[in-house]
């Protein structure tokens, strides 16, 4: 729909059941004959209510709009259908009445079928889609002119007796006849068709009942005014009904007047006019038809003004609206970012800001950007310099997309706040602006600072073990060549190139168990670590199902059971390498025993916390003892080891003696205390228990 227009009206009758309306037509057509014939004037023999035409103009749009239920026929042939039977009609009422041959009624109304056909195709050719009921003031003036041409083609067709075709050869008597089939066709189409179509949502207000009684008494008073005064030229006065009804009805409303005042005008007498001269071509009694076919004109050329002035302004109204929406919308994103964000021109004026964008132009934004205003925010550029006339054109007028300018540090809480400025450009079709963004690094840079630290740390940590490791294997290659060249005795115990080699080795082992110690270390302080990914809640039966998953088949370390129904609130990264690292340590206290059975279970506490429980038991296989105890004797393992034993752990680095968890053991303590939970531990003969708690739904981490 074009805008501004108002929304296609759809015709009354919908579906198959709209037979009454062809009956309604051939009922009309049957009138049309009476009526006609019996209005002849004695003088002139002009018929004074031909309606015929109008009568075949809306059999032809009802059978465009309504199909002959359902048996498929084509527009085409309904409308020939339609037209016929309306003729056939019109035939069998004027023979009611005496009024000519069969024959020469039914050329007449032939020639009448045609002349309507004429106005559709008149109206229709230049858009098939162009709608009944107009929408547009180009609609309006397409009827009008389409009625005219109908109108001449009838006169030529012989479509107004008793006018044989090609005219009577009386100029004005065929002007008369031309006014007034014109007057019909544009009253059918502006004051009847109208009624025969409904819009789904009217955007016109409809008149109050109040006004009908005094509309109905101007409308008699200005058709009775030329009958009271027939001295005076006051015929145009006719014109003020139609003004009145095309300025405050709607258009089914206003076509209902029309129709009215076109039926009360038919029925008034002419008035007392003087015989016009020789050379007179119009009558003064068409130039009165005429006019009732303009004034329908201007009636509806008003309605679709107004509807489409009230179209245009409820969608202006929406408009600004829905730009006074976004425009709010706009505001609040603007005011909720943390991000300082501006908008200027390619000079540098301000246009635009947000609150953060105040707070870090410490309350107040300048009009033009500006070397003393940049400055004074404490813009360095990446090189750490204050900012020049030059930065602050590369500031305004940027070269490329999100071009970084530099930082913006300020003092604030104690501490120091980090913003990262960049420019933009904004292009649009009629201006170019420019985008500036302060976006706020600190936490960032403080992010950053402590990975430069911990790299700092694990350096340093690892430095001085790795210089001894050196150290020592140089020492060892050393004593190794020496070992080589000489065959001479040891001076004393421990002084023997053997000794020195194993001695220097020994000390590597310790530089070695020193750096994976401090490996260790740094792995279970990250895992430890506060700051990853948001807890959420966890089903424990789906951990279970991967663990067992990932343990089928006949090289599996352990024969897993798992029966944990309960849900948990947890970092999902750190829970898999929990459970994995956990079945470990219980395998590894039982590595003797062959593929040990391990039962994972959970169970709620008083505090709503989950409790895990893993209890891993070995088989009882004599043999594989034997050869256990065989291999770690070949291994070097301490003699006594006997099978179900725990063995003894490696010693801490520094702490002789001390028992140091593995690295599995030390992950699955840290992953538990950073949920907030307890590990213990348990070991027995041919056993191994881990418990371990972590938060359940609803309790805090």
């Amino acid at each position: 729909m074009e805008a501004g227009a108002a929304q296609p009206a759809r015709f009354i009758v919908r579906g198959h059941g709209g037979w009454w309306a062809y009956a309604a037509l051939l009922v009309a057509g049957v009138i049309c004959g009476p009526v006609g014939f019996a209005s002849r004037d004695a003088t002139t023999q002009l018929l004074d209510y031909w309606i015929l035409p109008g009568v075949l103009l809306v059999g032809l749009v009802v059978a465009h709009e309504l199909p002959w239920g359902r048996t498929g026929v084509g527009v085409g042939w309904r409308a020939l259908g339609t037209s016929a039977g309306i003729v056939a009609a019109f035939v069998v009422g004027a023979r009611l009445v005496g009024a000519g041959s069969v024959p020469d009624l039914t050329v007449l109304g032939a020639a009448n079928a045609a002349s309507a056909a004429l106005l559709v195709g008149l109206y229709r050719a230049p858009r098939p889609d162009r709608p009944w009921v107009p929408e547009r003031i180009g609609d309006v003036m397409a009827i009008t002119l389409a009625a005219a041409g109908a109108a001449f083609g009838g006169l030529l067709l012989g479509a107004f007796p008793p006018t044989p075709p090609g005219g009577t050869g009386d100029a004005r008597l065929d002007l008369w006849n031309a006014c007034w089939q014109f007057s019909v066709y544009v009253v059918t189409a502006l004051g009847v068709l109208p009624l025969c179509f409904r819009r789904p949502v009217e955007v016109l207000p409809s008149v109050r009942l109040a006004w009908w009684p005094v509309l109905a008494l101007l409308a008699v008073a200005c058709t009775q005014v030329p009958d009271l005064v027939p001295t005076y030229p006051v015929d145009w006065v006719f014109v003020v009904p139609a003004v009145i009804a095309g300025s405050l009805m709607r258009l089914r409303t206003c076509a209902l007047s029309l129709l009215v005042l076109s039926v009360w005008w038919a029925v008034t007498p002419y008035a007392d006019y003087p015989d016009p001269a020789p050379d007179q071509l119009i009558a003064p009694e068409a130039i009165v038809d005429l006019v009732l076919g303009f004034i329908s004109v201007v009636a509806v050329v008003l309605v679709v003004y107004r509807e489409r002035a009230a179209v245009l302004a409820a969608g202006t109204r929406q408009r600004a609206v829905a730009e006074s929406e976004q425009e709010t919308m706009l505001a609040a994103v603007l005011s909720s970012m943390t991000d300082a964000v501006l908008l200027t021109d390619r000079d540098g004026r301000v246009l635009m800001g947000n609150d953060a964008a105040r707070a870090v132009a410490n309350g107040t934004l300048p009009d033009q950007v500006t070397v003393d205003w940049v400055n004074r925010l404490g813009l360095r550029t990446r090189e750490g310099l204050h900012a020049d006339q030059g930065e602050v054109d590369r500031l305004v007028r940027p070269e490329h997309d999100r071009q970084v300018l530099g930082e913006i540090r300020r003092a604030q809480d104690g501490g120091e706040r980090r913003y990262l400025v960049t420019a933009s450009p904004v292009e649009t079709d009629e201006r170019a602006y420019t985008l500036l963004l302060a976006r706020d690094i600190t936490a960032e840079h403080s992010r950053f600072q402590r990975l430069e630290w911990f790299a700092t740390a694990v350096a340093s940590d690892l430095t001085g073990p790795l210089t001894v490791l050196d150290r020592r294997i140089d020492l060892t290659l050393d004593a190794a060549a020496a070992l080589d060249a000489t065959d001479a005795s040891p001076a004393g115990p421990g002084t023997s190139p053997e000794d020195v080699v194993r001695a220097r080795i020994d000390h590597a082992q310790e530089a070695v168990a020193m750096m994976r110690s401090s490996i260790e270390d740094y792995l279970v302080r990250a895992v430890s670590r506060g700051d990853g990914p948001a807890d959420r809640v966890l089903e424990l039966a789906q951990v279970g199902a991967d663990l067992s998953q990932a343990h089928q088949g006949e090289d599996r370390e352990a024969d897993l059971t798992v029966a944990m129904p309960h849900r948990v609130v947890v970092d999902a990264h750190l829970i898999p390498g929990l459970f994995a690292n956990a079945l470990a340590v219980a395998v590894e206290e039982l590595a003797r025993r062959p593929r040990p059975r391990v039962q994972l279970s959970s169970r709620p506490l008083e505090d709503g916390s989950i409790e895990v429980l893993l209890v891993a038991s070995g088989r009882a296989d004599a043999a594989a003892d034997q050869a256990g105890d065989q291999a770690g004797d070949q291994a070097g393992e301490p003699a006594g080891a006997q099978a179900g034993e725990v063995p003894p752990a490696r010693p801490a680095s520094g702490v002789p003696g001390a028992r140091r968890p593995s690295l599995a053991e030390s992950l699955c303590r840290a992953t538990v205390a950073r949920h907030g939970g307890r590990f213990d531990r348990d070991v027995g003969p041919g056993r191994a228990t881990l418990r371990f708690t972590l938060p359940g739904v609803g309790v805090d981490s």
